[in-house]
């Protein structure tokens, strides 16, 4: 399981990069990057009309409210334990992925901090 998670954000990663490098909207419109990863990249059929994205809530912004949710508040918690699991898992496997690449803590760093 460690190795497909690692597979699936090492994946994830190579779409961001081509999408941000290929489509400007992308880099400043976390929505748009999203559609183009499932339409262009993934191939999965969905009509949304583009005159409706701006009232639409972003995934990682709903994503970010249910982990509040459950993970601070202790509450509305998943009801199936292979979910719970596969987070726990998942969240564990990524730790140890990124604290590998001090690059990226470094950026990160550099922007909570406003270091140069």
């Amino acid at each position: 399981m460690d190795e497909q998670i690692v597979r699936e954000q090492e994946k994830t990663e190579e779409l961001v990069r081509q999408l941000l490098n290929e489509d400007e909207r992308c880099r400043n419109n976390d929505l748009w990057l999203i559609l183009q990863i499932w339409q262009n990249k993934q191939h999965i059929k969905l009509f949304v009309p583009y005159n409706q994205m701006g009232a639409m809530i972003t995934p990682e912004t709903i994503t970010r409210v249910r982990r509040k949710i459950q993970n601070t508040e202790g509450i509305l918690l998943p009801t199936n334990p292979e979910v719970i699991h596969k987070r726990k898992v998942k969240e564990l496997v990524l730790r140890a992925y990124y604290s590998q690449r001090q690059d990226i803590v470094r950026a990160w760093e550099e922007i909570a901090y406003k270091i140069r």
